[in-house]
């Protein structure tokens, strides 16, 4: 219901200009969220909203993180200060310029981490697929045929389940 809420309150200052806690209070009931002054006040704070003075009028607004500038850093540091890259053997040797190579190596550390998170959230949200796509064959199984399936290759062969069995491994065990 929260995460809920919270994204109905992003909306609602997209959508309105808001200027208060009890104006915003309002559309959230009006929207059928049950909250009190203090409820809305703890969900400003946790989405760190803040007021901003736009055409002469105070709204909240979403604080921008400054994500995006550090990534402009980072890539300004990279452009200035890497010269070149070769390989030896199993090392990586990176030229910078004179003085900049704590700052390069700090920036590639950095996007080697944000590339990474992806690839695990990439990676999780695949895990995901496959388990909705083997309980949705189990459920169309049941429908047709009254029975959970006995194994995986029964889904295969008669449901065209397919699963990447060089990436997962499933294991499968009808209980019922």
């Amino acid at each position: 219901m929260k995460i809920q809420r919270h994204s109905k309150i992003i909306e609602l200052i997209n959508e309105y200009d808001i200027e208060t806690q009890e104006e915003l209070a309002d559309k959230l009931n009006a929207a059928g969220y049950n909250v009190t002054q203090a409820t809305v006040s703890r969900d400003i704070r946790q989405l760190k909203l803040i007021k901003q003075n736009i055409n002469g009028k105070q709204k909240y607004v979403v604080l921008q993180s400054g994500i995006s500038d550090m990534n402009e850093k980072y890539i300004r540091i990279l452009r200035d200060g890497f010269v070149s890259m070769a390989m030896a053997q199993n090392i990586l040797v990176i030229k910078t310029v004179a003085g900049m190579a704590m700052a390069v190596a700090a920036a590639l550390v950095c996007f080697a981490a944000a590339v990474d998170r992806l690839e695990q959230g990439q990676s999780a949200q695949r895990l995901q697929q496959v388990e909705q796509a083997v309980r949705r064959s189990c459920l169309s199984c049941y429908a047709l045929e009254g029975a959970y399936p006995p194994d995986l290759n029964y889904l295969k062969d008669r449901y065209g389940l397919q699963i990447d069995e060089a990436e997962y491994i499933v294991r499968y065990c009808a209980v019922a």
